[in-house]
């Protein structure tokens, strides 16, 4: 109705303004100020004239003239006709596709919010082809306005999502909601907002990266020393380097650091134990230093086999201990004895 109207004026966002004047059927069959009119009236008066010259040697009567003229009216009444309603319907063409263009840039200007770079003033009074015209070409930037903010908005957003997903956030939950999805707005104020997400959402992950560094190097030099056997799901995930950088990961490699540390104190606590005895029984028996060092260097560190040897080397001790007790005794009292005399 507002395109009917030939004082209409549609007012969009950003100065976009359309006006559109147009004229009723009845206005345009009132309109006799065309200069083709001139022309389309010498053409018929001329032709009438010719025609009245044929009849008049033809001996054609009033009646058979009238009807030849009739017929004739007919005719170009018919083609006029055909004309008006292909122009009107032309007319109507164009002004649903300026109705359309007018539409999806308002939707365009809507969802690019502060795109202020074309106006379609300069075209309010231009006759329909040319606003037509203007307005798809100014569509066209628009929607490559569009699909370019588009495109950047869907590339934040997925290195965005990828972060939250290696630091542990589940979708709605640890994450900001306003980027759980992008949206209508595809402002430059909205991609700005993407850009630092991504960078806060990049510093945290860095941060829980150094603290995970560090707990892993813990971690190797613990493992490396204690020489581990039985490897864990964690385990196989922080040699593999497959770890993610969320909180749960990071407290379970702390947790793992920490029983590490604590087998490697208990293991420490045991070995010293046996070496004591196991020095103490090696006087006793006198054993060679070239038969202890070789002992020492075959086993060194804080791992499961040295802990073994130990124990084995006690137990060996302690049953030549039992072996020789008798004679042992016997030997301490003689030199006893003879302490006496």
């Amino acid at each position: 109705q507002d395109l009917m109207d030939k004082n209409a004026t549609l007012d969009w966002p950003y100065g976009i303004q359309a006006m559109e004047s147009t004229e009723s059927a009845e206005d345009e069959e009132e309109c006799v100020s065309h200069p083709h009119h001139d022309l389309v009236r010498d053409v018929a008066e001329a032709a009438v004239q010719e025609l009245g010259k044929l009849w008049d040697e033809l001996g054609v009567d009033g009646k058979h003239r009238e009807e030849q003229l009739n017929t004739l009216l007919s005719d170009i009444e018919q083609v006029y006709r055909r004309r008006v309603q292909n122009q009107r319907q032309a007319r109507f063409k164009l002004q649903e596709e300026i109705s359309n263009s007018l539409n999806n840039i308002k939707k365009l200007t809507f969802l690019l919010r502060d795109h202020t770079t074309v106006t379609t003033n300069k075209h309010a009074e231009a006759p329909l082809k040319q606003r037509a015209k203007a307005l798809h070409k100014i569509e066209g930037l628009l929607e490559e306005e569009k699909r370019e903010r588009l495109a950047t908005l869907t590339d934040l957003h997925g290195q965005l999502h990828e972060v939250w997903a290696q630091l542990g956030y589940a979708r709605g939950s640890g994450s900001d909601e306003r980027f759980e999805e992008i949206g209508e707005d595809l402002s430059t104020n909205r991609i700005e907002q993407y850009r630092e997400q991504v960078v806060l959402a990049n510093t945290e992950k860095a941060q829980r990266a150094e603290e995970i560094s560090r707990s892993v190097a813990s971690f190797l030099a613990l493992w490396t020393e204690l020489r581990i056997e039985e490897i864990t799901e964690l385990d196989q995930a922080i040699l593999n380097n497959t770890m993610d950088y969320s909180v749960e990961m990071r407290q379970a490699l702390e947790k793992r650091v920490k029983q590490l540390e604590q087998l490697k104190e208990q293991r420490r606590t045991a070995i010293i134990g046996y070496a004591g005895e196991i020095g103490a029984l090696w006087n006793r028996f006198q054993v060679p230093f070239e038969e202890r060092n070789t002992f020492l260097a075959r086993y060194e560190g804080l791992g499961s086999e040295v802990v073994e040897a130990c124990v084995n080397e006690l137990q060996r001790l302690k049953s030549m201990l039992q072996a020789r007790l008798k004679e042992m005794i016997i030997c301490e009292r003689r030199i006893l004895i003879e302490q006496w005399n």
